[in-house]
């Protein structure tokens, strides 16, 4: 099951239900420690769990295919997330199951009658759910959703401060979008120092502004 490939060295791997909840379990205990940086898991963090699971499973494993694991589950993660948000599904807590009532049942199953038929990939996901629970949900939910959260008033820091027209706010804005880590540090700053930030950035872009 989850087979991604043969052996163990040549860049591919081939994993099973109990490697994977290890390893997510792992990574998750990572995140709960604290010492994942807002910017993601690091090689260090990939090789540490590489190690754990060799030892756990007499294998070995390295880095590069913890991390290539890791956005499987990402992937598989984003899915059952949006299944979840469909309206009449539910998920049910105890056995970490998709659950719908019957007409919604009904009307997905037409919907999807004509779908091309593969390998269920949710086996694994619930197995290692069923192992680790709520910590790693939410250890995958944020490698899932990446370095991409900016502060949700970014914009109105912006447009608050004085002396910037439109379309330097406008710019200085999207170069914040575009590097998530610099809004947050940017948004957490006192009002005087936000100016200094912006200031340098328009002067750089609009020289002689």
């Amino acid at each position: 099951m989850e087979a991604e490939g043969q052996g163990f060295t040549n860049g591919h791997a081939t994993w099973t239900s109990a490697m994977s909840s290890f390893m997510l379990s792992y990574l998750s205990n990572v995140v709960s420690s604290g010492e994942r940086t807002s910017s993601g898991f690091k090689k260090v963090h990939y090789n540490s769990c590489a190690k754990a699971i060799n030892e756990k499973f007499q294998i070995a494993l390295n880095g590069e295919q913890i991390k290539n694991h890791l956005k499987t589950w990402s992937r598989r993660f984003a899915k059952i997330n949006r299944i979840r948000k469909v309206s009449g599904i539910g998920w049910d807590e105890d056995s970490f199951t998709i659950t719908m009532d019957e007409e919604h049942y009904n009307g997905y199953v037409k919907i999807r009658k004509k779908a091309k038929k593969r390998d269920s990939e949710e086996e694994g996901l619930i197995a290692a759910f069923k192992s680790v629970g709520d910590t790693l949900s939410s250890a995958i939910e944020k490698v899932a959703t990446g370095d991409t959260d900016v502060p949700d008033d970014l914009f109105d820091s912006l447009i608050n401060l004085p002396g910037f027209e439109q379309t330097h706010i406008s710019l200085y804005f999207n170069y914040l979008v575009a590097h998530p880590h610099i809004a947050r540090a940017f948004n957490k700053l006192p009002f005087d120092h936000k100016l200094i930030w912006a200031r340098n950035f328009v002067s750089e872009k609009f020289p002689g502004v």
